[in-house]
């Protein structure tokens, strides 16, 4: 995509920050597999769980709340759990690195980030001609279960004619994240 008539600005939204807990070490893990095995020397089940206080066979289900994140120059890159392993592994869509620090993130006021998220493309552009979203399937899960999907759809297109797809996993900086909308605001 491209903009011939003006410029063009990435933005991303994130709803989740750094829970209250240590930030924790990945130090074992099956890349190829995008398994986060060890978690500071244990099964990162076991670290998860101990955390939040959820039993290992609903991390998955935690995961709209409590996803891990990693802080690279200060912005937190989301990975999402999608499965326990018996050795208690947790596997993710976004592959975690040996030695990669990680947080057990928390859900944050959703309505209020999408709310400041709107003045900031405003402050980006007055009147934008169009912004081009990916939504992360797991957002859209987490806002189609609270009823706010039509709500976030509407506020959205206040600002500008609003397209875009629901993805398994967005790019941002060079990283993939999850969880993440981002978006492409031209002018």
């Amino acid at each position: 995509m491209k903009n011939t008539t003006g410029k063009a600005f990435v933005v991303r939204e994130n709803i989740y920050d750094k829970a209250d807990g240590p930030v924790h070490l990945a130090t074992k893990v099956n890349t190829a597999k995008k398994e986060l095995t060890e978690l500071d020397h244990r099964p990162a089940a076991d670290v998860y769980s101990a955390e939040t206080g959820v039993a290992r066979d609903k991390i998955v289900d935690n995961v709209l709340k409590a996803p891990f994140g990693r802080i690279i120059n200060g912005e937190i890159y989301i990975s999402s759990m999608n499965g326990v392993l018996q050795n208690g592994a947790i596997t993710n869509y976004k592959r975690i690195n040996v030695n990669d620090s990680l947080y057990i993130l928390k859900l944050k006021d959703y309505r209020a980030i999408n709310e400041e998220t709107r003045r900031h493309i405003r402050s980006l552009v007055a009147e934008p001609s169009m912004i081009f979203s990916v939504n992360c399937i797991y957002r859209y899960l987490l806002f189609e279960k609270d009823g706010y999907l039509k709500e976030f759809l509407t506020n959205m297109s206040r600002i500008a004619p609003f397209a875009g797809y629901i993805g398994g996993g967005e790019q941002y900086n060079r990283q993939h994240v999850n969880q993440t909308m981002v978006c492409a605001v031209f002018e």
